[in-house]
């Protein structure tokens, strides 16, 4: 709500959406919102929650033509960016770029590389009642996640592309976003750092540098 004040930035685009966990709430709030994911479970745990009217679509975030008009802002929370080639993220986006409006913002939480770069390995828990082992490791600019359960169930695997701070920055103005925040820990006053594993940052659509 700081960063996308009403009326301004009142229809909002939920990336990558998932059982619309920000969607709901926003549009509880009286925001006009959309929400879009691959997952067909998940929309349709989404839908069948009440309190709140969001226009869910099943789609991939590679392909966003499937997403009828602009948007005032979008968002795309909990790391859900990276997963793909880098060309790909790239197109993201571009996507994204093009679905604002002139001077539309996007909100994007996702990993901070630097973090990871130092914490590599294994670490076991409990979760439930079950022993999960993960590892972690970075390939270059990718992190590799593995979630291995009790024996006898097939293991997680995760991979994303990570970003500096300034990469990411050198990125975005290279397809027309300029930076308005890029913080840790959802507060504008924390700068993004090696010691937070994620970053907040918030684009607004401008000119191509």
């Amino acid at each position: 709500m700081r960063q996308l004040p009403r009326p301004d930035f009142s229809n909002v685009l939920d990336l990558c959406c998932g059982i619309g966990r920000h969607s709901l709430p926003l549009a509880r709030l009286g925001y006009h919102v959309t929400g879009i994911d691959a997952s067909t479970a998940a929309l349709e745990e989404a839908t069948g929650r009440s309190g709140a009217e969001v226009a869910f679509i099943h789609g991939d975030m590679r392909d966003l033509s499937s997403v009828p008009g602009t948007f005032d802002a979008v968002l795309c929370m909990w790391q859900s960016f990276g997963y793909f080639d880098a060309e790909s993220n790239e197109s993201i986006l571009r996507q994204v770029h093009a679905k604002l409006t002139a001077r539309g913002r996007f909100i994007l939480d996702v990993y901070n590389r630097a973090y990871f770069e130092t914490r590599q390995g294994e670490r076991t828990f409990e979760r439930s009642g079950r022993t999960i082992t993960e590892a972690k490791r970075m390939e270059g600019n990718r992190l590799v996640v593995s979630l291995d359960y009790d024996p006898g169930a097939d293991p997680d695997l995760f991979e994303w592309q990570l970003y500096s701070p300034e990469e990411l920055c050198v990125l975005i103005a290279s397809i027309g976003f300029l930076p308005v925040v890029v913080c840790s820990g959802f507060d504008e006053a924390q700068p993004a750092s090696p010691d937070s594993p994620r970053m907040q940052m918030v684009m607004q659509k401008g000119l191509k540098i």
